[in-house]
């Protein structure tokens, strides 16, 4: 559950989808189960730091190969807290066939 439909149900948008899409592609390439809402805490706040991606993954744990670092960063930004800075649908699906693409061609 996103952080506003806890808190704002009545105010909840495609956004929110897009937090627990994040939740659902981070479970399914980690191969971690998010339990808990300190799972997901640990996740925000690695978003939220100064470091690149790599640094951010290695804080969470993950290895990540160079060529998955882009749709990493795409499961990051949907555990944005605020709703308006996650991706819209149409980004993160472009963002996903870009990285698709691009691992098709480098294969």
């Amino acid at each position: 559950m996103s952080p506003e439909q806890a808190v704002r149900p009545k105010d909840v948008t495609v956004r929110s989808d897009m937090f627990s899409l994040g939740i659902t592609l981070f479970e399914l390439f980690t191969g971690q189960i998010l339990q808990s809402p300190h799972h997901i805490f640990e996740i925000m706040s690695a978003r939220n730091s100064r470091d690149g991606t790599m640094g951010k993954l290695l804080k969470l744990g993950i290895r990540c190969p160079d060529e998955d670092v882009g749709i990493f960063q795409l499961v990051l930004d949907m555990f944005l807290t605020a709703p308006k800075s996650r991706p819209t649908s149409s980004t993160a699906a472009g963002r996903i066939l870009f990285s698709l693409e691009k691992l098709s061609t480098s294969n």
